[in-house]
């Protein structure tokens, strides 16, 4: 296990030991990254950033949420392609928003014209607030929308 859980501390993620399930906090971290340890994390993969999923007591899609944060999004109607979401302002310019793993970075782009989101850091706090897996080649997961026993976040 990696050491980029610390990122998720305080966020309420699940972690199945053995046979009982307990919150990720800084007395079971240790225990968990060491290499040899059977727990279960439970984060949404990169994929639900375009499926609802819960937050703060609703279903809500993820990336949608993320680009009103952003700021550049005000309500528009919108669409999402794959991962992308993409939505026309009053002028008639057409945006985009995503996030890439291949950077780590949240991008938005109108006509063509490619910016790098500036307020990173705000996302990415939501996206571990909200315990989507942003490193998926270093943390291990199960996908809680997955388990027999039902979503632990389940709202």
């Amino acid at each position: 296990m990696s050491n980029e859980l610390i990122h998720y501390l305080n966020s309420g993620v699940k972690v199945k030991h053995n046979c009982y399930i307990s919150d990720l906090d800084v007395f079971n971290l240790n225990q968990i990254v060491a290499e040899h340890s059977t727990a279960q994390i439970y984060l949404y993969p990169l994929s639900c950033l375009t499926k609802p999923i819960p937050i703060d007591g609703e279903m809500k899609i993820p990336l949608v949420e993320l680009v009103k944060i952003e700021g550049t999004y005000k309500g528009e109607e919108y669409e999402i392609l794959r991962d992308i979401m993409s939505w026309k302002i009053t002028d008639g310019n057409e945006w985009l928003f995503r996030y890439s793993p291949t950077y780590n970075s949240f991008f938005k782009s109108c006509e063509g014209v490619s910016y790098t989101s500036t307020n990173q850091l705000t996302l990415f706090q939501k996206m571990f607030e909200w315990k989507i897996n942003v490193f998926p080649d270093k943390i291990k997961s199960i996908d809680p929308r997955e388990l027999e026993d039902g979503n632990p976040y389940k709202i």
